[in-house]
C-alpha cells in the first residue's frame, strides 16, 4: 500500500474547496466539481502549481475574477471568449487569450495545443429574456456550445486507443512528461433558474428541478449531460 504524505484538515479543506466537491453560490451561480479520492487530493497538492487551466468566458465579470485569482495563485491560465458580452479590458495580461466562439470546431485545436488539465466553463448566453425571445440561438450557445467543449475535452484525454470512450472517473492523464493529474471539467450552472418559482428560499440543492425559462432548461440539460 502506498504511504500517503500527511495532510492537515486545513490543507484538505483548502484543496477540496478548489477542486473537490464544492458549491459556491454568488449572484445565482454555482460551480460543481467532484474529488474522487484522497489520492487525488495528494496529486493536486503536489502538482497544482503546474496545472494549466482553460477558462471559457474569462473576459466576463465572474470569469475575469476567477482568472485573476488563478493567476495570482500561480496557475497557467488560457482564456477562451468571443467578447460578445465580455470586455477586452477585463482580460488579465498574464493570461493567454483566444478570441473564439465555444461552438467553433477549432476548439479542439486549442485543447490539443494547450493540453489543459482543468476547464472552467463559464461562457454562456446568460440573459433570460433573450432565451425567451430567441430560444434557438440561446440553446445553440448554452447546449451545443457546452457539448462542443465537453466532447473535445473528452476526446483529448479520455478516448481509448481502440474505439469508444472510457467511463472510469479516475482516469489519469499525462499532458507533460513526468506529471500526472486528473482531468476536470467544471461547469458554472445557475443557482435559481433551474428550480423555477421555488417555494423555499434559500433553495436546497435537492429541491425539485422545474425551470420555467429556456435559460434554466439549457443549464439543467448541461448538468444532466455531465
Amino acid at each position: 500500500m502506498t504511504r500517503l504524505p500527511f495532510l492537515s484538515g486545513v490543507e484538505i479543506i483548502k484543496i477540496l474547496s478548489k477542486f473537490g466537491y464544492s458549491k459556491v453560490r454568488q449572484s445565482g451561480y454555482f460551480i460543481r466539481g467532484i474529488c474522487q479520492s484522497l489520492e487525488e487530493v495528494i496529486f493536486l497538492r503536489n502538482w497544482e502549481k503546474m496545472i494549466k487551466i482553460i477558462v471559457t468566458g474569462g473576459a466576463g465579470f465572474i470569469g475575469s475574477h476567477l482568472v485573476d485569482r488563478l493567476i495570482n495563485e500561480g496557475y497557467k491560465v488560457i482564456v477562451i471568449d468571443n467578447l460578445s458580452t465580455g470586455k477586452k479590458e477585463n482580460l488579465n495580461p498574464k493570461a493567454k487569450f483566444y478570441k473564439i466562439d465555444i461552438r467553433s470546431p477549432k476548439i479542439f485545436e486549442i485543447f490539443k495545443k494547450e493540453k489543459p488539465e482543468i476547464v472552467f466553463h463559464l461562457a454562456a448566453q446568460i440573459d433570460v429574456r433573450k432565451s425567451v425571445e430567441d430560444p434557438f440561438e440561446s440553446a445553440k450557445i448554452n447546449i451545443l456550445g457546452s457539448l462542443n467543449l465537453i466532447e473535445n475535452f473528452v476526446k483529448l484525454y479520455f478516448a481509448k486507443k481502440s474505439h469508444g470512450f472510457t467511463t472510469d472517473k479516475n482516469v489519469r492523464i499525462s499532458s507533460r512528461e513526468g506529471s500526472h493529474e486528473f482531468a476536470k471539467f467544471i461547469f458554472a450552472s445557475t443557482g435559481g433558474a433551474i428550480y423555477g418559482d421555488a417555494k423555499i428560499i434559500p433553495t436546497p440543492e435537492n429541491y425539485p428541478e422545474f425551470p420555467v425559462s429556456p435559460y434554466g432548461i439549457e443549464k439543467l440539460i448541461v448538468e444532466k449531460l455531465l
